[in-house]
């Protein structure tokens, strides 16, 4: 976890395992629930880290409503992806099963253009390393991250673990939020069921079975728009290089 005083939900995507044998980088790509209550010691905290630039999925009224803080004057590069279906959908559960699988395959239904977006501006020069971040920092940003670690070659396993981890944070953000001194967040959150308060390992599973299906996020990806130099440039930053035992074993 990277420690911020406003934000719960914040992590370091480095150190995921690859199908190759190799792993991330640490200090590349991180990812965070809202940043819109960092402190100064936090905003120096991401710079220190080397952080260039965000990644903000929240939609356009998230952000006019609840602003960026104290990023807003920040030397960090603020790259929002506004994209009308990948607006928060929280009000209650619809039809059985799991409600966040549903969700998430309707984000890559409806919005396969607005991840596109995100994953060209993250390969563009300057513009790692990088922090993504939606509201709670698990759906939106989950999705995207999953599609960013698959793409580069991160294991099934560990791309599932990383959804996962989200859930042993969600407590005490969830305490927080309740307590928050906007009445609407406290609201929204009352309102907001129970089945989207979670972020189960099986759900994160099933959406990377749905993505096996296309050939993986890479194909999945390119068949929506991405250009494989923009990948291909991702995955040489994000993931490290071979150990000296396996550059000799392939020698």
């Amino acid at each position: 976890m990277v420690e911020l005083e406003g934000a719960l939900n914040c992590r370091d995507l480095g150190g995921q395992p690859t199908t190759d044998g190799r792993t991330t980088r640490s200090g590349i790509l991180f990812r965070s629930d809202s940043l819109r209550r960092l402190t100064a010691r936090d905003v120096a905290t991401l710079l220190d880290l080397g952080v260039a630039a965000n990644v903000d999925l929240q939609s356009e009224e998230e952000i006019a409503y609840f602003g960026r803080g104290l990023l807003e004057r920040a030397p960090i590069t603020w790259l929002p992806v506004h994209e009308p279906a990948l607006r928060p959908r929280g009000e209650r559960p619809e039809g059985e099963g799991d409600v966040l699988l549903a969700r998430y395959r309707e984000y890559l239904n409806e919005a396969p253009t607005a991840f596109v977006r995100a994953v060209a501006a993250l390969a563009q020069p300057g513009h790692l390393p990088a922090v993504i971040n939606c509201f709670f920092g698990k759906d939106r940003t989950g999705v995207l991250c999953a599609l960013v670690l698959d793409s580069v070659g991160v294991t099934r396993d560990a791309i599932v673990a990383d959804y996962a981890a989200s859930a042993a944070r969600l407590p005490v953000l969830l305490a927080r939020l309740r307590d928050d001194p906007d009445p609407v967040v406290r609201d929204t959150i009352a309102r907001t069921p129970a089945p989207y308060q979670d972020a189960q390992p099986g759900t994160m599973a099933a959406l990377l079975d749905d993505l096996a299906s296309h050939g993986g996020a890479r194909e999945w990806l390119l068949a929506h728009g991405a250009v494989t130099s923009d990948l291909d440039d991702l995955r040489e930053h994000l993931v490290g290089a071979p150990a000296r035992h396996d550059v000799a074993a392939l020698g």
